[in-house]
């Protein structure tokens, strides 16, 4: 199966998956959005020389980039409870910045669909979105990316460590990350039902 095509069986997946849990609101005053910022190290699986080569086309310069190099960006999160079972559904989205420690900047997308388990385990995939060259253009290029960590919770804030990887990205060497943060939780206002009589 081609990674299109298990993008779009995800795309597909995730609208499905959020309606099954839409009669199950969070308890009152309970947060449900996260908000926290993330880095990483991320390494791929390639020769240096091989690395060099791909990253000169997007940022032609005399260094030499090595195939180990930074992500720093944001998530945007939101759980949602399945069933009272104690475990959740997870939505989180990241927006990164690869490579800033080597003075080149590519940006990464993702969007992950996971479960968390009540003791802090918490497993994911989704597909991602970065920068990539075919075979003369640069483009967008998209990949599956499977991440596995645990979530320490202290309260409205949790701090998360993953680890991520990309098996099969466009290039076909694959990408692993250690990826950290702190989630900030809110339980924004939801609008009031109206009521038929005034009182």
């Amino acid at each position: 199966m081609s990674a299109r095509m298990r993008t779009l069986i995800f795309l597909v997946l995730v609208p499905a998956a959020a309606g099954w849990t839409q009669s199950d609101s969070p308890a009152a005053g309970a947060a449900w959005l996260y908000v926290g910022p993330r880095i990483a190290v991320a390494g791929e699986i390639a020769q240096p020389a091989d690395f060099n080569a791909e990253i000169q086309r997007f940022y032609p310069s005399s260094n030499s980039y090595f195939p180990v190099y930074s992500q720093i960006g944001v998530e945007v999160g939101e759980r949602v409870s399945l069933a009272g079972s104690g475990y959740r559904l997870s939505f989180r989205e990241q927006v990164l910045v690869a490579g800033l420690d080597q003075n080149f900047a590519l940006p990464v997308f993702r969007l992950m669909l996971g479960v968390l388990t009540p003791f802090g385990l918490e497993a994911a995939i989704g597909p991602q979105l970065e920068l990539g060259y075919g075979s003369s253009t640069a483009g967008v290029s998209p990949s599956l990316v499977y991440s596995l960590g645990w979530r320490f919770s202290f309260g409205a804030v949790s701090v998360p460590v993953f680890v991520v990887a990309d098996p099969l990205p466009p290039n076909r060497k694959v990408r692993v990350s250690i990826m950290a943060g702190v989630d900030y939780g809110f339980s924004p206002a939801r609008p009031k039902p109206t009521a038929p009589f005034n009182y």
